[in-house]
């Protein structure tokens, strides 16, 4: 999550802003980070360091 914080916002508009971004759970966090995180992985049935030896030994 990204919070822009200007430099005319006053210290209250600041303490808004990161109170917004503190009461976001951790379980939305960590579902975005699993999303992301070995999406791959049901697509390919070798194991991915054989796949990446397999790929870069075709460039030689």
């Amino acid at each position: 999550m990204t919070i822009v914080i200007k430099r005319g916002d006053s210290k209250e508009v600041i303490k808004r802003k990161l109170a917004k971004l503190q009461n976001v759970s951790s379980a939305k966090k960590q579902k975005t980070f699993k999303e992301l995180c070995g999406s791959l992985k049901g697509v390919f049935k070798e194991d991915a360091v054989k796949l990446q030896r397999k790929w870069r030994s075709e460039w030689d």
